[in-house]
């Protein structure tokens, strides 16, 4: 049975307590003066984030902030609150001195019940998920019901005390909250319950899975180099139009193009590919392409044939940079 009582009184019992991240952020979208109709108010979150921790530590209190890695199955649907919370963990992490913990799987890991031994928090600041901040169907807000709920019956089992973090009322000196300690029916029902909620959960969690990869528009994978690689397809591409559409280009098109043109000679002795490309529009290669192209021209060789003027000019500035 929950009851309301000054928690602040917690903190001298023990060194932390921990704060559920999804919890936290539950709640925060919920925030009457917070508008996410529209693509979201990042920054307002933000505050919205940094004022709550900092209820606590005005008052003293020490606690780290955990957010479970398959727990962010449960914004995959709303991909703007999804990016909301990357972006607020490494808010977190690099802008603020808080600790949080994000390497723990789920709170059915051996990992979870190791650093709740190791740390043995005070209590544990949760949501009770009654209310949901985004419209969704009865299956699926109970669903999500559940995922908060079996972590609230899991810590309780595992003695681990919780505060609901909806009915928190700050004062000057006080912070009050719904308490729930952990009693040994707490833990002899989890004991009793915990294959077949264990099994639950499970099942939930690979369904909301499947849901969202359904959901999830297919994209192709970005070309073996990366997105530089592609970067560069695309550019080529504009150039190759340019060429179709406009007969007289400047140089660095046509020799773009006599590049582009070797990708494929088989005749060829040494063959670029587009990661050589990807190279040389960046700038980082062009003196080793020239030198390829002299090495080429005094073997006898038919190569990359860019306009004679360039080839002068390259040779030119190879002859400076020998002088230096």
């Amino acid at each position: 049975m929950d009851r309301q009582i000054n928690i602040l009184t917690d903190f001298v019992d023990a060194e932390i307590f921990l704060i559920d991240g999804d919890s936290l952020l539950l709640e925060l979208f919920g925030e009457k003066s917070l508008d996410w109709s529209h693509g979201g108010q990042f920054l307002h979150l933000t505050y919205l984030l940094e004022r709550f921790l900092q209820y606590f530590t005005d008052k003293g209190g020490v606690f780290h902030i955990v957010f479970f890695k398959e727990m962010e199955i449960i914004w995959k649907s709303h991909p703007s609150m999804l990016l909301a919370r990357q972006a607020l963990i490494l808010h977190l992490q690099y802008n603020t001195s808080f600790t949080v913990i994000t390497s723990i799987d789920n709170f059915w890991e051996k990992q979870w019940k190791d650093y709740i031994d190791d740390k043995i928090p005070a209590f544990l600041l949760l949501t009770d998920a009654e209310n949901i901040p985004w419209k969704t169907t009865r299956a699926k807000k109970a669903g999500l019901e559940f995922f908060f709920h079996s972590f609230l019956l899991h810590c309780l089992g595992q003695g681990l005390n919780c505060v609901f973090m909806s009915g928190i009322q700050m004062t000057a000196t006080k912070v009050m909250g719904f308490y729930m300690e952990s009693w040994p029916d707490h833990k002899t029902f989890f004991t009793k319950h915990k294959i077949p909620v264990c099994k639950t959960w499970q099942f939930l969690m690979r369904f909301w899975r499947d849901q969202a990869s359904r959901n999830s528009p297919q994209s192709e994978s970005p070309p073996q180099g990366g997105c530089r690689e592609l970067a560069t397809v695309l550019t080529c591409a504009q150039v190759l139009c340019k060429l179709l559409n406009e007969p007289n280009t400047s140089k660095i098109h046509t020799s773009l193009w006599e590049i582009l043109k070797s990708i494929h000679d088989s005749s060829a002795d040494n063959l670029l590919d587009m990661a050589s490309v990807a190279d040389l529009m960046d700038g980082r290669l062009v003196h080793t392409l020239f030198f390829f192209i002299l090495e080429q021209r005094s073997m006898g060789l038919e190569g990359l044939n860019l306009p004679e003027d360039v080839i002068k000019e390259q040779r030119l500035h190879g002859e400076k940079l020998l002088l230096l």
